[in-house]
């Protein structure tokens, strides 16, 4: 196994070839965790991952890191930031 089921992105289940792009979809969900203080769940996650949905981090956080944890679980892998 490659990742954590608990941050495992929507084309993990796939045959798509793996990338960076796995890994940029588990800190998204990192971050999410951290600023929402809400551990996720597999069920959570899987319907997350199917649905493309996230909830947004609280208000206390800047917009732009509210940003880069949506632009991190874009279910798109072409969409999501680089890791360089």
């Amino acid at each position: 196994m490659i990742t954590s089921p608990y941050y495992s992105a929507p084309e993990f289940n796939s045959t798509e070839l793996f990338t960076e792009k796995l890994d940029i979809w588990a800190l998204g969900c990192i971050m999410q965790e951290i600023c929402t203080l809400k551990l996720n769940n597999v069920v959570d996650s899987a319907q997350r991952n199917i649905k493309g949905k996230i909830s947004a981090i609280p208000d206390m956080y800047p917009t732009e890191l509210n940003d880069l944890c949506v632009s991190c679980l874009n279910p798109d892998p072409t969409l999501r930031p680089a890791a360089s």
